[in-house]
């Protein structure tokens, strides 16, 4: 049996660690997990003793996992470090420079047992698909892809690798759940254009979902042993496959029936989809993305080929219906106007609604995405977004700032920290945009944006208490600025 820690920053459950600990430990391996800063890490660390030290990483996370990688090899701790997650799927050239010694790239639940139980047995294990492994004279061998792992195999996220290391994550009122693998739609500021692009000469299927049963025994063991009383199903998108999610609302409603949230796309509302939810009487609510309200930006850049007309008939579905529902924009997009930013916000408060929440993002252009070459290409962001290093800042992404070079950025970016006031305060938009987007970004600024939309946004998108998000979000404050 060997002993494996993944070490993270930020106190939040990541489904990739929670995956590979289920597949770790079926294979009879023992996990662990530390959170905090690097002291505090660095101490677990070395009070377990792990065989193998692991990190789950996307880029805004990289930081972290380099300056703790460093530390350990600093201090002479010789367990090997595997880095998995985004980052490592697409800057796997970061092995030939940061102190990793092995890294996995896609999918990792069998290569990272793989690699596990050919350690423990001190067996070869630089030959195994998914990993790129650093030898003992320096060189990387780079494996390539195995196909995508058959979703029927898929275990149950081993959730108490989180819930037994500390009160906070067994304070949550809400889970998240993946019920599937993939996106059928390529929009160019996700990554799941290139995820597919990644795997394209190795497995065309990438869009997947879980046997229904499976997913509903998931369910059921939130509800019954952590006692979860709200679900969020984060896949993308679950309106694609009506055949399927007939079926599972329809057994979901029967042995959980308990209030969730899903995610959805204007192409996939219709009179069935609506009647669908509608009937489970357990519908918290519908996200969607609306992203920006000029269609011929949003199809042309955001490659999000839905008309401005298909959004104003689901919303009219969702009110028929009476569904709560959220829309999602992005503020501060390459090529995007003041007028285009303004568009948005009036074409959002047109669809709010009784039933509605407004959830407004500044757009963060992640390296290598489509959308971030073409804000490169037009001079909006700097050259350096287009290579491995990342800008975006260390552990959890920098939500507050627009990283747009141009003027106009920055006026957008001062529109974003007024935006839930533009869109519910109709009285107030003149003053907002006559004089405030023209002022200079300060602290009280970035507390308006953070509190009247960010925490309220929340509050409606996980169905929590106040009183339950006030706690979490003080605990989480403490943890994340002191260590505890």
């Amino acid at each position: 049996m060997a002993k494996i820690m993944f070490l993270q920053q930020i106190w939040f459950p990541l489904g990739a660690v929670m995956a590979l600990s289920a597949a770790l430990k079926n294979a009879g391996h023992e996990t662990s997990v530390a959170i905090g800063n690097k002291e505090k890490v660095m101490k677990e660390l070395k009070n377990y003793k792990p065989d193998i030290i692991a990190f789950s990483v996307i880029t805004s996370f990289r930081k972290f996992m380099v300056e703790m990688s460093t530390k350990i090899k600093e201090e002479g701790i010789s367990a090997p470090i595997i880095v998995g997650g985004y980052d490592a799927s697409f800057f796997p050239e970061m092995i030939e420079k940061f102190p990793i010694d092995v890294l996995c790239r896609g999918e990792g639940d069998d290569a990272f047992v793989e690699f596990v139980n050919a350690f423990e047995k001190k067996k070869d294990y630089s030959k195994i698909k998914n990993l790129w492994v650093k030898k003992k004279d320096g060189k990387i061998v780079k494996n390539g892809l195995r196909p995508f792992r058959d979703l029927k195999k898929q275990l149950l996220y081993d959730r108490d690798i989180y819930r037994n290391y500390d009160s906070y994550f067994r304070d949550l009122e809400f889970e998240q759940i993946m019920v599937g693998r993939g996106c059928p739609y390529q929009c160019s500021y996700c990554f799941n254009h290139k995820y597919r692009e990644m795997y394209s000469g190795v497995d065309k299927k990438y869009c997947a979902l879980r046997d229904v049963d499976q997913v509903i025994k998931e369910c059921l063991v939130l509800k019954n042993k952590y006692h979860v009383k709200n679900i969020f199903f984060n896949d993308s998108t679950l309106g694609y496959n009506k055949v399927w999610l007939k079926e599972f609302l329809k057994k979901y409603k029967e042995k959980v029936n308990i209030p969730f949230t899903i995610n959805a796309t204007a192409y996939e509302v219709d009179e069935e989809f609506c009647r669908l939810i509608s009937e489970t009487k357990k519908c918290f609510l519908i996200r969607i993305g609306l992203e920006t309200g000029n269609e011929i930006f949003r199809k042309g850049v955001l490659n999000k080929p839905i008309t401005n007309e298909q959004y104003i008939k689901a919303i009219g579905l969702f009110k028929k219906y009476k569904i709560k529902y959220s829309m999602a924009i992005m503020l501060g997009l390459p090529g995007e106007s003041m007028d285009y930013a303004l568009e948005t916000l009036n074409l959002a408060s047109k669809l709010s609604g009784r039933h509605s929440v407004v959830a407004v993002n500044i757009f963060k252009p992640f390296p290598k995405l489509n959308i971030t070459e073409y804000g490169v290409k037009i001079g909006q962001y700097d050259d350096r977004l287009l290579k491995s290093e990342s800008m975006i800042g260390d552990n959890v992404m920098n939500v507050y700032d627009c990283l747009r070079q141009d003027e106009e950025g920055r006026k957008i970016l001062m529109l974003s920290r007024f935006s839930y006031i533009y869109v519910h305060f109709p009285l107030l938009r003149g003053i907002i945009v006559r004089k405030l987007i023209k002022s200079h970004d300060n602290a009280v600024y970035r507390a308006i944006w953070k509190y009247s939309e960010a925490f309220y946004t929340l509050r409606h998108h996980v169905n929590a208490s106040w009183w339950s998000l006030m706690k979490i979000a003080v605990k989480h404050r403490s943890k994340q600025v002191r260590g505890a």
